[in-house]
């Protein structure tokens, strides 16, 4: 039988496999999790908006009007037949998106809290890698010819030349003296402080895939989460 959780499927295993029934159950905590992330989510998002309403603050009535958007972009994927997330990769999604957007916009910790803005970048380039890497694993099943993949790594990787650039200039600035970003014009510290983290993360994310064996507990994490 099939349960839907925001447009993903679990598929049931025969019964005679103890491994099988083990992964039938281990997506219906997914599910349920995913279901706990979002109730919490929308329930203290609605808080936040009404309090912004009473207070005019049009800054935090559109941040709490975003959250809503961005959970729905996984079903929205399904819908338009793009992209089919399970539980277990739609779980990382809203994990995420409960420490980025939630806690950090709408609570406001990015505010609140020294160097939670920090982290989270760096969250955030190791989660983008992740995610590289299972929309990769899924576009390669499809076609050895896939323009989608082909356009996704063209535009990956120039975006990726483009970061390391800014990168080189930033230290050259702060090491050299120079102004080749002209920081001292624009003030981008605090940008490239944040292209810092999210590349750190990255290069975190690829030196534990590349370190660790096949069959480690990382790489059956990977499967998992793996799109269908």
């Amino acid at each position: 039988f099939n349960i839907y959780s925001s447009g993903l499927v679990i598929h049931n295993y025969p019964p005679s496999s103890t491994l099988n029934f083990r992964l039938f159950s281990i997506t219906v905590h997914f599910v349920y999790s995913n279901y706990f992330l979002v109730i919490i989510m929308l329930c203290g998002d609605g808080v936040y908006f009404s309090r912004a309403l009473v207070e005019e603050n049009n800054n935090m009535i559109l941040t709490c009007l975003a959250l809503p958007l961005v959970l729905l972009i996984p079903f929205i994927l399904r819908k338009l037949k793009v992209l089919n997330l399970n539980p277990n990769a739609l779980f990382v999604y809203n994990l995420f998106m409960f420490f980025a957007d939630f806690l950090g916009c709408v609570v406001g910790l990015y505010n609140k809290t020294t160097y939670y803005d920090v982290v989270m970048h760096f969250v955030s380039g190791f989660s983008t890698a992740l995610l590289g890497m299972v929309l990769y694993n899924y576009l390669a099943k499809k076609e050895k010819d896939n323009k989608i993949l082909k356009y996704t790594y063209i535009v990956g990787f120039c975006m990726a030349i483009a970061a390391f650039w800014e990168i080189f200039e930033f230290f050259g600035d702060n090491t050299l003296g120079m102004n080749l970003q002209h920081s001292i014009d624009t003030g981008v510290r605090d940008t490239m402080e944040d292209i810092i983290c999210a590349v750190m993360g990255m290069f975190t994310y690829l030196g534990v895939f590349t370190l660790s064996r096949s069959n480690s507990s990382f790489h059956k994490f990977i499967e998992k989460i793996s799109v269908n």
